[in-house]
C-alpha cells in the first residue's frame, strides 16, 4: 500500500474522513484545508465525511490523488499528426436468443412485438 506518498501538485483528489460522531466540524475544516492547502491551486477537489463511533479517539482519513504531471501528456495537435492504425473488427453472427415472449420485460413486450 502506498502509506506515504507525496500529494504535492495533483490535480484531482477524491478524500474521505471518517471519525466519530464527537469529531467537530472545526477539526474536519482543518484536515480539508492541509489537503488543498498541497495541492494545485485548481485542482478538482471531491469531499467525503463520514462517522464511525468504533473510532473512539482516532480519525481515518483516505486520500486518492491524480494528476501529478510525472506521465507524458500530449495535446490533441501532437495526436492528430500520429498515424493510428484502425482496429479491425471481427465479423460477428447475431442470433436471436430469445426463446419465449418472458425474456422480455411487459413494457418492451407491449412496444416491441415478437416476430
Amino acid at each position: 500500500p502506498l502509506l506515504e506518498v507525496d500529494i504535492t501538485g495533483s490535480t484531482g483528489v477524491l478524500f474521505n474522513i471518517t471519525g466519530p460522531s464527537d469529531f467537530t466540524l472545526k477539526e474536519l475544516d482543518s484536515a480539508a484545508r492541509v489537503v488543498a492547502e498541497v495541492v494545485n491551486t485548481d485542482a478538482e477537489i471531491i469531499f467525503g465525511a463520514a462517522i464511525d463511533n468504533e473510532l473512539s479517539d482516532e480519525v481515518k482519513l483516505t486520500i486518492i490523488a491524480t494528476g501529478f504531471g510525472t506521465g507524458p501528456s500530449f495535446t490533441l495537435n501532437e495526436l492528430d499528426n500520429q498515424e493510428i492504425e484502425p482496429i479491425k473488427l471481427a465479423d460477428l453472427q447475431l442470433e436471436d436468443t430469445r426463446d419465449t415472449p418472458s425474456d422480455l420485460p411487459t413494457f418492451l413486450r407491449k412496444n416491441f412485438p415478437l416476430r
